[in-house]
């Protein structure tokens, strides 16, 4: 079963190193006897025999933002998308729940085009993470003109629990700020947030497109243009996801 496990994480994208992080083998007394994941919308019924479950629940994460064109005096840095918040959580007696992953968030087009935020992940009305936040787009503008850009929002909160008082919860992690430092060519953006389960999408420098998060749940990175550079698009976040581990006699 333990080898089954680590072939659907491999599927995920994850490390199979993931498979001693995400639950204990065995628990109170129980063993791994099943698993189920999701990236949209759906439902969980518990496999004949499951006793307990620990459920891990990553948010979607944010989109990087998209940067207009530029002249040969002109520099252009959009702001990169945050991580979805991650929650592990232990549940007594498991039922029916109904999943939802929502929609993932997506880099702004090119142009000057915020990102998409990350949607809400949740497991029923038992676990509920919120998505990343999105990047801002950017307007070109004077390259001699010192300039930050961040997101359109705030960072998310940690996971909302109930049910259970067994878990550990944790916020999205919120991107640094790119920068133009005041001189043609000087604009980068950084790497976007970090998920536990990969990184987001590398940062750029002088001209392009923003990059994709590698990880679920993790955030695009910003577009960056100068010097006569073309509009370019925000990096993709990477999707939500729920795992659950089943465990029973």
């Amino acid at each position: 079963m333990k080898n089954a496990f680590v072939i659907l994480l491999t599927f995920l994208g994850l490390s199979p190193a993931h498979a001693q992080t995400l639950g204990p083998f065995p628990m109170n007394g129980l063993f791994l006897i099943g698993y189920q994941a999701f990236v949209s919308n759906g439902t969980y019924t518990p496999d004949p025999g499951t006793q307990e479950i620990y459920v891990t629940v990553i948010g979607q994460g944010g989109g990087g933002g998209g940067c207009a064109s530029t002249s040969v005096v002109q520099n252009c840095v959009a702001g990169s998308g945050g991580a979805g918040s991650y929650a592990a959580v232990y549940i007594l007696s498991p039922i029916t729940e109904t999943i939802t992953v929502g929609t993932s968030g997506a880099g702004g087009a090119a142009g000057n085009n915020n990102g998409v935020h990350g949607s809400t992940v949740s497991f029923g009305s038992l676990i509920s993470c919120p998505g990343g936040v999105a990047g801002a787009g950017s307007a070109a503008f004077t390259a001699t003109t010192p300039t930050i850009t961040t997101t359109t929002g705030i960072a998310p909160t940690a996971c909302t629990i109930s049910g259970s008082t067994n878990y550990v919860t944790y916020p999205g992690q919120y991107p640094s700020p790119s920068e133009s430092l005041g001189v043609l060519s000087a604009v980068f953006s950084p790497p976007g947030g970090l998920s536990l389960y990969g990184s987001g999408g590398n940062g750029v420098s002088v001209n392009g497109a923003g990059a994709d998060g590698s990880g679920l749940g993790s955030g695009g990175s910003g577009a960056v243009s100068s010097n006569g550079g073309s509009a370019v698009a925000g990096g993709n976040p990477g999707n939500g996801v729920i795992i659950v581990e089943e465990y029973g006699q």
